[in-house]
């Protein structure tokens, strides 16, 4: 099984979740998108669409990013964990729940083929990916991977989802906790 690594995320602060959750991008109409930006919200669609007026992938809209991200962790929207953590994450709809953890995968396992690949990306898209992250400094994009039955982890799983989350929201009739 693939090493998994604790770490120190920066996260929404618990009072603040359910203001900063937001679906992925093509959820949204056009409209829909705008307003949440006109309000001024502390989705985090305001961090996405920061220098949305600039072209894409242009270093002055990643700039903007990287410094709405920074001005929402000014503002206390945003916090990061003190000690290296291991997140468990479940979400519960119609009855079904589906529980995971959120942590980081070591990068040697993926070389030493540990880590199965399930699709090759393009290599546009992975110099896109590099520009983002050499300016912007974070990624909040998360990558899921799927293990076989591990009684110890099955263990851990089961123990962690007992104890009290740090969030327990519910978003379109899907309760998250953490």
């Amino acid at each position: 099984m693939s090493k998994i690594i604790p770490f120190c995320a920066v996260r929404p602060a618990p009072d603040k979740v359910s203001e900063v959750v937001s679906h992925s991008v093509e959820a949204y109409s056009k409209e829909s998108i705008n307003r949440k930006l006109k309000a001024g919200s502390n989705s985090f669609l305001q961090i996405i669409f920061a220098g949305k007026e600039l072209k894409s992938g242009e270093k002055e809209m990643l700039k903007a990013i990287k410094q709405k991200f920074i001005d929402f962790r000014k503002r206390g929207i945003f916090e990061q964990e003190a000690t290296p953590t291991i997140y468990v994450y479940r979400q519960i709809k119609d009855g079904q729940a589906h529980t995971g953890i959120i942590a980081l995968a070591s990068v040697e396992d993926y070389e030493n083929g540990v880590i199965k690949i399930h699709e090759h990306t393009l290599e546009k898209r992975v110099e896109k990916l590099k520009d983002y992250l050499s300016v912007c400094d974070f990624n909040a994009e998360p990558v899921s991977i799927a293990y076989p039955h591990h009684n110890e982890l099955d263990t851990f799983l089961s123990e962690k989802i007992k104890e009290h989350p740090l969030y327990d929201f519910t978003t379109d009739l899907v309760q998250h906790s953490v």
